[in-house]
């Protein structure tokens, strides 16, 4: 919209930024608030037109109605929500058959324009301080706690989405929900519009992810983690589908090479990666436990940690092992050993181990 126009008591002032689901313009109120209004504007499957803003056809027809009305209740769900690291959300209202958000007006370092986001400050090839990721890991969980207490799953957590505030550019503010776009780009099958590689967990990729009740609190722990990847590392994460074929994470999260970090820290943020969403925190209140307290690997996540050996790995080395006692002392003694290897097997390792140092004993006394 051009400068000048008016649009529900507001009027533009000029465009801050443009993609691909909506239009964020600077803007006045009545009462000479500077606010963000953010006009709700898919162009993969909307037009503008004379009467105002018109699906491209009757086939995306339904996806455009159902998308705006995710917006309409993730922008009336915010407008209730407080915190200093989500941006205010003022009101909600549809004029031109679309609808606004108007927003608190986050300015960065330079007064009057707006905050830059976590794109142009975490510079690609370059590690942000410790301090400076921990803060921000902070900032960033309490935000979503909030949210998720609330039964509101961000879904897209990404750099472009956190604007850095404050004269230092050093203030988190979390900002677009992405649920009016999941379901958009579900119900006009634009798959593209439904991820952001590197930070969208695996699961986001499912035909059927925006028809989930609820969207699952892992996924947010997903994002965040590959965030908070970025600017430890310097480099955007490797794509879940390309993980899930065998592409590592490269580098590693490996306490060796970024020695300036807790290694509980990076742990945590291995954690939160795992592709398997069951493997990951599943709270904001469990991995902040995790990163102040660490714990045992899971998935493929943690740093220098092995898998668990499956069951049918240790029968078979306990059964390998039983067979040369059987060669070397006899049958009778390798099937006791057996039976008392598998109940140590079952009812722990510290058992089993006892149960063989008897049996050696008990061969060295008897002969």
């Amino acid at each position: 919209m051009a400068k000048g126009t008016q649009i529900g008591g507001y009027t533009i002032l000029g465009e801050i930024g443009a993609g691909g689901w909506g239009i964020v313009y600077k803007a006045m109120s009545a009462d000479n608030r500077i606010v963000a209004l953010k006009e709700f504007y898919p162009q993969s499957i909307a037009h503008r037109s004379r009467h105002g803003l018109q699906a491209n056809s009757t086939g995306v027809h339904v996806a455009y109605e159902s998308a705006l009305k995710k917006f309409r209740e993730e922008g009336n769900l915010l407008a209730k929500v407080n915190h200093r690291s989500i941006v205010k959300v003022y009101e909600y209202f549809e004029q031109d058959q679309t609808g606004f958000l108007a927003m608190a007006f986050v300015e960065g370092n330079v007064p009057g324009e707006p905050a830059p986001n976590l794109n142009t400050v975490a510079l690609t090839g370059q590690s942000m301080p410790p301090a400076d990721v921990k803060r921000l890991a902070d900032e960033l969980m309490n935000a979503l706690e909030v949210l998720h207490a609330r039964q509101i799953v961000h879904r897209d957590i990404a750099p472009d989405n956190i604007l850095m505030a404050g004269l230092r550019n050093d203030e988190p503010m979390i900002i677009d929900l992405g649920g009016a776009r999941s379901v958009a780009a579900f119900l006009s099958s634009t798959m593209e519009a439904l991820v952001k590689p590197g930070f969208t967990p695996i699961e986001q990729y499912a035909a059927n992810y925006a028809q989930q009740k609820p969207p699952e609190a892992s996924a947010d722990i997903y994002a965040t983690s590959a965030v908070l990847y970025r600017v430890i590392t310097g480099t955007n994460p490797v794509e879940a589908v390309l993980r899930a074929v065998g592409h590592d994470l490269d580098p590693p999260l490996d306490p060796g090479r970024f020695e300036a970090f807790d290694p509980k820290f990076l742990f945590a943020v291995s954690k939160g990666l795992s592709l398997d969403a069951r493997e990951r925190p599943q709270t904001i209140a469990q991995w902040r436990t995790l990163m102040s307290e660490g714990g045992s690997a899971g998935g493929d996540s943690g740093p220098g940690k092995r898998k668990p050996w499956p069951l049918a790995v240790k029968f078979a080395l306990i059964a390998l092992a039983c067979l040369v006692i059987g060669l070397i002392i006899g049958t009778k003694f390798a099937l006791i050993a057996f039976v008392c290897l598998v109940i140590g097997l079952i009812i722990g390792t510290k058992f089993a181990l006892m149960a063989l140092a008897c049996l050696i004993i008990g061969l060295i006394i008897g002969s």
